[in-house]
């Protein structure tokens, strides 16, 4: 038995191991930089104790160095100084005794004439306002009067188009019932004319009214066998003939060819007997 090498095996071998061999090395490298960037970023950060605010920084931070302080003492100091030479100074007790009286009346009219002032800004406000109320009233009866002559105008405006529209609409109704009634006696007297025009021919067409005698028979019983075999355009008549009863069968009158010829096709089916055709009268 022989042992073959397959060279794609060992490319695929050689690869995987490869990949694996550089993952790792990746990983490493990155661990590292890892840990170093963490080591410096902790050597950078200065933390803070929990007893912090007992420390002597924190006092440091709250403490003005003396140094301040007394410059600050002297700026204020020379302020001072410059000050007190440009106050002048006011014997308060003789001054006032003098001007007391001149003071008070000057204060008096001054008030008095601050109250007049401000009576007539007052007077002149309220005029001032009342002016602008009555102009503001005027302005509005203005527009109301305008508003009400326009809606009056606007009224009879539509009042006039109604009135127009209704005459027009009661216009057209009349020549429309003018037209109608002429149309519909137009139309009578074409149907009358056309009637008489057709009873005229009928009549043409008509001649004198007849009837079938079918049969002259002595006894009743016999004629109304007859008369029920013919149909119902058929009946009997009793009679007398040289002194003698005989009952007459005949058929109904009628002027219309037509209709008598169907009874004598009727006579001649049903009975087979001759018949007569008599006109009224003859």
């Amino acid at each position: 038995m022989s042992f073959r090498i397959n060279p794609f095996k060992i490319l695929r071998i050689v690869g995987i191991i490869g990949v694996i061999t550089y993952a790792g090395v990746e990983y490493s490298n990155y661990k590292s930089r890892v840990v170093k960037e963490t080591s410096e970023i902790t050597k950078n950060i200065k933390i803070r104790r929990k007893d912090f605010y007992m420390t002597q920084d924190y006092k440091n931070n709250l403490t003005v160095p003396q140094q301040t302080v007394d410059q600050t003492n002297k700026d204020v100091a020379q302020v001072i100084t410059s000050k007190d030479s440009d106050t002048k100074k006011v014997d308060l007790v003789n001054n006032g005794q003098k001007k007391d009286d001149s003071t008070e009346e000057q204060v008096k009219n001054n008030s008095e004439q601050a109250n007049e002032e401000a009576k007539k800004q007052e007077e002149a406000k309220k005029n001032e306002e009342t002016k602008k109320q009555e102009e503001a009233r005027k302005k509005e009866q203005q527009e109301l009067e305008a508003k009400r002559e326009k809606q009056e105008a606007q009224r009879k405006a539509e009042a006039a188009a109604t009135k127009a529209a209704a005459e027009k609409k009661a216009q057209q109704q009349a020549e429309a019932a003018k037209i109608a009634a002429a149309k519909k006696a137009q139309q009578e007297a074409a149907a009358k004319a056309k009637a008489e025009a057709a009873k005229k021919a009928a009549a043409a067409k008509k001649g004198p009214k007849k009837y079938l005698q079918v049969a002259s028979l002595a006894s009743e019983s016999a004629a109304k066998a007859t008369v029920r075999k013919l149909g119902g355009n058929f009946r009997y008549q009793k009679s007398s003939v040289n002194g003698r009863t005989v009952y007459v069968v005949m058929s109904a009158m009628t002027d219309n060819p037509s209709t008598l010829s169907a009874m004598e096709r009727q006579v001649k089916s049903r009975i087979g007997t001759g018949y007569i055709v008599r006109t009224i009268g003859k």
